[in-house]
């Protein structure tokens, strides 16, 4: 799963991928939800 987690200099989003090992999709989903709050990102491209 990949997150959006900040703009780069030029306005580029820039991502952070995130994995689970197979049948951890509900782990995965949990972890993202947390990393996107920690994260605050909000900013739309462009």
């Amino acid at each position: 799963m990949t997150l959006p987690a900040a703009l780069s200099p030029e306005g580029l989003p820039l991502g952070l991928q995130l994995s689970a090992r197979p049948m951890a999709d509900a782990a995965l989903l949990a972890a993202a939800r947390e990393v996107e709050k920690l994260l605050g990102f909000d900013t739309q491209p462009g």
